[in-house]
């Protein structure tokens, strides 16, 4: 639990079920990993990975692109990925098809996803918002009691 004091592991085990999960991979091909991150549903391609949300990015041409190619040690197809709280099963579904049209075995125009199994029936429905209140007209007010 990398080094988390007692506490901090108390309140992480009473509000998880597991931990986070960053991974990186390549590709052997730049345009097979721009296609993959453009084809993700619910990965979001940003630079940020401070987000409950799954993520995507290529950090070469994204959060390494100011650093000069010839300093640059990441390879250029490089892709990681932040495991945000979907549905597992939605985020497994979600790169197979990715990679399905990256490959070029599932046409673009195929690419919507349906069915997600991610859900908030369990979460309060937010009320209605109230009904907007007329101000009163601007001006000079009258003095009580005069």
């Amino acid at each position: 639990h990398g080094g988390c004091d007692p506490r901090s592991l108390a309140i992480h085990n009473a509000q998880a079920n597991g931990q986070g999960c960053m991974m990186s991979f390549t590709t052997g091909d730049v345009e097979f990993s721009k296609k993959f991150c453009d084809s993700c549903r619910i990965f979001k391609t940003t630079v940020s990975f401070g987000s409950v949300n799954s993520l995507c990015e290529m950090p070469f041409t994204m959060s390494h692109a100011s650093i000069p190619p010839e300093q640059r040690t990441l390879p250029e197809d490089l892709i990681r990925l932040s495991v945000g709280i979907e549905d597992g099963r939605d985020l497994v579904a979600d790169l197979a098809h990715a990679l399905r049209v990256a490959a070029g075995t599932l046409p673009t125009s195929a690419s919507d996803l349906q069915g997600y199994d991610s859900r908030f029936e369990d979460l309060p429905v937010v009320p209605a918002p109230a009904p907007a209140h007329t101000s009163p007209p601007l001006g000079p007010r009258p003095m009580p009691g005069i």
